[in-house]
């Protein structure tokens, strides 16, 4: 292998190698001596488990950005049903985060949807429910950004 940086990662997957069951992070490891023997150190990982990310903005009615302290909103939830079992995840973000990571959930299919909640947690507005797959162990789901118009 030339010398350089190159990201490492272990995936798990089926005895031909075209399903896909986890994927660890990556992890940036450096060759700068030619025949050197480096040790890749993968940290732990979700197996059976992923996870949704996202971000949201608040916007008056003129697209103009607003504040959470504009809007009184206290905070911004996530609720990730289960098809399956129609179990429910709920995480609460500080809204004035902007983005979030939703604790770990099992692979799966979801409906997710998306509220910006007042002070005392009753919702301000609330996202168009959305289908989201979390199919591999350790995967980050990328949910996008929603966006929250208040006039």
């Amino acid at each position: 292998m030339p010398l350089g940086s190159y990201d490492v990662w272990v995936e798990i997957t089926n005895d031909a190698g075209d399903a896909l069951f986890a994927q660890s992070n990556a992890v940036d490891v450096t060759l700068d001596t030619d025949g050197a023997v480096e040790t890749v150190t993968i940290p732990s990982f979700l197996v059976n488990d992923g996870f949704f990310g996202l971000t949201w903005s608040l916007v008056d009615g003129g697209g103009n950005a607003l504040t959470c302290a504009e809007v009184f909103s206290g905070g911004v939830d996530i609720i990730a049903t289960n098809a399956s079992t129609s179990d429910a995840l709920v995480d609460v973000f500080n809204c004035e985060d902007f983005a979030g990571v939703t604790s770990p959930l099992p692979v799966a299919s979801y409906t997710v949807v998306v509220d910006v909640l007042d002070e005392n947690d009753a919702a301000l507005g609330t996202s168009v429910p959305r289908d989201v797959d979390v199919e591999f162990g350790n995967q980050l789901v990328d949910l996008g950004n929603f966006d929250f118009t208040f006039e």
